[in-house]
């Protein structure tokens, strides 16, 4: 197949010809003004006949950002680059998509104007990275614990929207500390929460042809049975008896287990049609990864096929295998909704670690079966999104679920000041504006790069609300948590009026949009397909 070559500059310029229409539609979605996006969708069916789907309507960030594909193939590989750097952060931070892909937009075009005026590539990634560390340190410092602004946080991430923030702040009260909060559509016009039982374990897909929904990379199986397996599932002769038996009850079934030889895996994606199935690897090793095969058994009542049980999985049949109303894995965890559990089973079990942990003197096993604790005592709050149309459903379901991950990540890490302030105050921090007097011609320009990008989110949020540069003159230099309410249009401490960020997103956002800015900017050259000529 012929390719299409591009290099240097030309090659510079076409991957950010490709960048700035995915910066420019993510961006007018940002801050409490932002607008909606209208995104058509279709789908190929087997026989190549394409059909139209109800469009969709978002104003999330990274939903607008997958849907962009562009016509040069060379543009469109920059539009998938930072695509990928927006839903790094989603992954890894739980929201600030929006911010990576404008951060990174910014970075890259000051990059290439540094390029120009003939700096070295290498060296002005070099002063990109440090300046980073930098200000992610800085950041660190700004944070202070959420404590009871966990509504703050859930309205920022929602764009404003109160009766999500109010309805998800709802649920993690209702899910308790240990608890699981997780989103789902309404088959009603009205938004509600259910509660049930839940667990969930950092095991997730190995492989990732069992996506039930590739777009958001999970999959989901409505009702299945468990098969819980110490050891490694090495035959599908192991197996054979109990997937006839399941298939018989027109029921998916997920597979943990400490691996899967191949020709199981195989079998099991060939059959997804017929069988909905799952492979997760049972996290942790030796007698840990016993014992919480056991706490699986108790919560989904069924066995836990250990070496001790003595226990032929080729004779079982599907009395064996737990089960649970939902499982959802994504590329890290596993989550279990409503596991059919025997009441008498679960409270013995809850007590014998709470006499552990009473009794124990090893801290270390007092730190495990608390953490065993947890999660048997952890419940699941099913937030349920409703809404008049498919569309306005789906489009608030995103927001819901990014301001449900952007209030965890908070949890772990604090909040800093929203609206982009906190990156602005670390753009103007005395220590940090000394420190770039220190570096190298070079690695300065670099550094400079990082500091003037750094007011992006702020200028992108002040021109969706139609204010002008007047209002960032108005809050530069003044005090940390000193800032502008874009929604209502008042000069205010942004942590009095609860407009804050997670420290994490704002962190994770500025280090994915760096790292692929800099390595954009030592790019020499670009190779794509030309399409065959029919």
């Amino acid at each position: 197949m012929a390719k299409e070559l591009h290099f240097d500059k030309d090659a510079r310029q076409k991957l950010l010809a490709g960048i700035r229409p995915v910066a420019k539609l993510v961006g007018s979605t940002m801050g409490p003004r932002g607008l909606c996006a209208v995104i058509e969708r279709q789908v190929t069916d087997q026989s190549g006949h394409v059909q139209k789907l109800q469009p969709v309507i978002s104003k999330d960030g990274i939903t607008c950002a997958r849907a962009i594909v562009l016509s040069d193939p060379t543009e469109n590989m920059g539009a998938d680059l930072i695509k990928e750097a927006g839903s790094r952060s989603l992954a890894e931070a739980g929201d600030g998509t929006s911010a990576s892909i404008v951060l990174c937009h910014s970075i890259f075009s000051y990059g290439l104007k540094a390029l120009d005026e003939g700096f070295s590539s290498i060296w002005l990634r070099s002063g990109i990275e440090k300046a980073v560390a930098r200000v992610v340190e800085l950041i660190s410092r700004m944070s202070i614990p959420v404590g009871d602004r966990i509504f703050q946080v859930a309205n920022i991430a929602a764009n404003g929207d109160k009766e999500i923030a109010t309805t998800v702040t709802e649920a993690l009260k209702l899910a308790g500390p240990n608890g699981i909060v997780s989103v789902d559509q309404s088959r009603s016009d009205k938004t509600h929460i259910d509660f049930s039982s839940g667990m969930s374990f950092d095991s997730g897909l190995r492989y990732q042809d069992f996506c039930s929904d590739a777009a958001r990379g999970e999959c989901v199986l409505e009702n299945p049975y468990l098969l819980l397996h110490e050891q490694r599932l090495q035959s599908i002769t192991q197996i054979d008896k109990i997937l006839k038996g399941v298939v018989e009850q027109h029921r998916p079934i997920l597979f943990i287990s400490e691996e899967f030889e191949l020709p199981i895996v195989g079998l099991l994606l060939a059959n997804l049609a017929v069988l909905k199935s799952c492979c997760v690897v049972s996290p942790w090793f030796g007698e840990r990864r016993k014992d919480f095969l056991k706490d699986l058994a108790v919560f989904t009542g069924g066995v836990a096929v250990t070496t001790e049980l003595g226990l032929e999985l080729k004779n079982s049949d599907i009395t064996i295998l737990g089960q649970c109303e939902k499982a959802v894995i994504t590329k890290g965890s596993t989550t279990l909704i409503g596991g059919k559990f025997k009441e008498q089973e679960m409270k013995d079990r809850i007590s014998t670690l709470k006499h552990v942990i009473a009794t124990s003197e090893n801290a270390y096993e007092k730190e495990v079966c608390a953490e065993r604790l947890a999660k048997l005592d952890g419940g699941v709050a099913v937030i349920k999104i409703g809404a008049a149309t498919q569309s306005e459903c789906k489009e608030k379901q995103d927001r819901c679920e990014d301001s449900v991950l952007s209030v965890k990540s908070s949890q772990e890490e604090g909040i800093v000041p929203g609206g982009g302030i906190a990156l602005l105050r670390a753009s103007e921090n005395r220590q940090f504006l000394d420190w770039i007097e220190t570096l190298s011609p070079e690695e300065k320009r670099g550094a400079e790069i990082v500091k003037d990008a750094l007011e992006a989110p702020i200028r992108q949020i002040l021109a969706n609300g139609g204010y002008q540069d007047e209002v960032l003159h108005n809050v530069q230099g003044k005090e940390q948590n000193y800032g502008f309410d874009a929604m209502n249009g008042v000069y205010c401490d942004m942590l009095d009026a609860g407009i804050v960020d997670a420290s994490r997103v704002v962190k994770q956002a500025l280090i994915n949009a760096s790292s692929l800015a800099g390595t954009l900017l030592t790019c020499s050259g670009t190779v794509v397909n030309l399409p065959e000529n029919k």
